[in-house]
């Protein structure tokens, strides 16, 4: 398991996160590929990011 993140966000720590001029993601917990996007105009979505076909093609979703 090479994916697992060091920090673990809660849910007051996602509210927390501060709003800069430029995009920017962050890690929210295990597995490493779940993560939070914060825009800067406030708003936050979450991305999973998935592998197919043998680590040649990355696909995300938005939650």
């Amino acid at each position: 398991m090479a994916n697992i993140s060091k920090a673990c966000l809660s849910d007051k720590d996602i509210e927390l996160l501060e709003i800069i001029n430029k995009r920017y993601f962050a890690v929210v917990e295990n597995p490493k590929e779940l993560e939070i996007y914060i825009n800067p105009k406030g708003s936050k979505v979450f991305q999973l990011l998935f592998m197919t076909n043998m680590a040649k093609n990355i696909k995300s979703w938005n939650l």
